[in-house]
């Protein structure tokens, strides 16, 4: 068995994951919005050479 300062311990460094993680989702998702305008632009210069 557990004792209770162990799972309060446990329940302390799972939040800090949680925390680290939602600040690296984060900034993934800049970066994922950065390379849709960049791809977006790619294709609008691929069509128009096209024409």
């Amino acid at each position: 068995m557990c004792t209770y300062k162990e799972v309060g311990a446990f329940l302390l460094k799972l939040n800090e994951v949680r925390k680290e993680t939602s600040i690296k989702a984060k900034n993934g998702i800049g970066f994922l919005l950065a390379a849709i305008v960049i791809w977006t632009i790619i294709t609008v210069i691929f069509l128009l050479l096209n024409l």
